[in-house]
């Protein structure tokens, strides 16, 4: 190895002055970490351009700032559960390629009121799917303009990511039973009680929101609609 004006060379002692590493060979290759596919999924941090060989399924993969992805940008299979995209994936759709991620596990964000007590605002859907259009609409009204969960997770900024929402009736229902599944909520602690709110409204002074409520053996989770004017905790949601 020789180092030449900053540049680094392997096999050639006058490496090209463009290439911080330039190596040269006839008779042998770059090997790349082999990883199998938990263990890329595992390195905490990754750096954007960080490139390893899934030994799996035997082709390099790239980290692009959000995902692994093969060289030609199909992304690398995602499980329920993996942590990318600033949080964990807690559902895929039936293509396997895009899904939900929530910014925690069980946990949260500092309880708000829902705001917009006595005011209906039109077409907040429950169903997956609908979260992001009900965070809009929640936000783009008057009374949705204030300190709401809403505008928290439309205005947040959390682990690089600002395209965080709101999830509705459905998402948030889907999460709070992965979280309860994956540890999220204390069973040691007996009695307590874990209130979160959706987007999904329910009337003019009501809104949908999922409650746990933990135990030594396990826990029960109700979806009721709660008066908008009390302050539950926030998840955070984004899409991929």
């Amino acid at each position: 190895m020789s180092v030449h004006a900053q540049s680094v060379g392997v096999g050639t002692t006058t490496p090209e002055p463009s290439a911080v590493l330039e190596i040269k060979s006839t008779s042998k290759g770059l090997l790349l970490p082999r990883l199998t596919r938990s263990q890329i999924k595992d390195i905490s941090s990754p750096t954007a351009g960080l490139v390893v060989y899934n030994a799996i399924e035997n082709k390099p993969v790239y980290y692009d700032g959000s995902f692994w992805r093969y060289y030609n940008d199909s992304m690398m299979s995602v499980v329920v559960g993996d942590h990318i995209g600033g949080g964990t994936v807690f559902y895929l759709d039936a293509t396997g390629k895009h899904g939900l991620i929530a910014s925690s596990i069980g946990g949260g964000f500092a309880a708000k009121s829902w705001g917009c007590f006595g005011t209906i605002i039109p077409g907040t859907g429950t169903i997956i799917g609908t979260g992001q259009a009900n965070t809009t609409a929640i936000i783009g009204t008057t009374c949705g303009a204030a300190n709401t969960p809403a505008l928290f997770c439309d205005t947040l900024v959390y682990n690089g990511f600002n395209d965080w929402f709101l999830p509705s009736k459905n998402e948030l229902s889907t999460w709070m039973y992965f979280s309860n599944s994956n540890g999220g909520f204390p069973y040691y602690s007996p009695g307590s009680v874990y209130i979160y709110w959706s987007s999904s409204q329910s009337d003019d002074i009501t809104a949908w929101a999922c409650k746990i409520a933990t135990a030594y053996d396990g826990a029960s989770i109700w979806i009721d609609p709660y008066v908008k004017s009390q302050s539950y905790l926030i998840v955070a949601v984004r899409k991929f």
